[in-house]
């Protein structure tokens, strides 16, 4: 199990790396948040601004959804965005959970 842990952990290590170059020149930005890392667009005055500037997006509806849900839950995310709200609904249901996030 330790072993699984440390590759996830490597593989996302990796995964922000690559990101960082690609987007480097871009309009897009990696910044921690209050519940993780997220990429986050110049052209988006709407919630990628509020997470730049708050570190969070709808605080009060997430928590009503993490209140709602347990590990090992299936969670949808229908209108994902950029994942404000997936990122910590997956947290919550952890590694036995799953959540199917999109953006239509």
């Amino acid at each position: 199990i330790m072993n699984h842990i440390v590759r996830r952990q490597l593989c996302f290590v990796l995964f922000i790396v690559c990101i960082s170059l690609f987007y480097a020149e871009s309009p897009n930005k990696i910044k921690q948040c209050k519940h993780g890392t997220f990429i986050l667009s110049d052209y988006d005055v709407d919630i990628s601004e509020h997470m730049r500037m708050y570190g969070e997006w709808a605080e009060g509806e997430l928590n009503l959804f993490l209140s709602l849900i347990k590990p090992g839950d299936i969670v949808v995310d229908a209108g994902a965005n950029i994942g404000a709200f997936t990122v910590p609904l997956a947290k919550k249901v952890g590694p036995n959970g799953r959540v199917h996030s999109f953006e239509p």
